[in-house]
């Protein structure tokens, strides 16, 4: 089966537009295509000398990889303190929300300091990819569920 990319499926859904010229062909959706939208990601946070819009980048979407990553991470790292995901609390500031960078369209963005569970990580983590225009959820769910399947291989293998 072949999906469009998201950021594609966004601007394209309306009827006599996408890959097959029938727009998303959901008949039951009452919402038409943004053709103008734009993906959350590509921050300026490092200059460089490129005039080039926000983009996707071009690897395969299913399943998502940071969503497997992140996610046997966090979960390794819960079992190693001998924890739930949902019980380790941090405190995170962002490189890209740290009163410095700015946002697609050149505004700074504010500096947040925030606290949240390493399961709170693990979910962000997953959805930030939807936010880009570069995965739908079932990729990100998917991705989860590999990386926990790691996390457990990891944790019987070596804890």
């Amino acid at each position: 089966m072949t999906f469009w990319r998201p950021v594609i499926g966004i601007r394209e859904a309306d009827l006599g537009w996408g890959p097959t010229g029938k727009g998303d062909g959901n008949s039951l959706r009452h919402e038409k295509g943004d053709p103008f939208w734009l993906p959350l990601g590509a921050p300026k946070s490092n200059p460089t000398k490129s005039n080039s819009n926000n983009f996707t980048p071009n690897f395969p979407a299913y399943p998502s990889g940071h969503s497997t990553f992140g996610s046997a991470c966090f979960e390794t790292a819960a079992a190693l303190l001998g924890k739930r995901p949902e019980d380790i609390i941090v405190t995170f500031i962002s490189d890209e929300f740290n009163g410095k960078t700015t946002d697609n369209k050149g505004f700074v963005r504010p500096q947040l300091e925030l606290k949240f569970s390493l399961r709170d990580a693990i979910e962000e983590n997953e959805i930030s990819r939807i936010y880009l225009g570069v995965h739908w959820e079932f990729d990100a769910t998917s991705g989860r569920t590999v990386g926990e399947a790691i996390a457990k291989k990891v944790i019987a293998a070596f804890c």
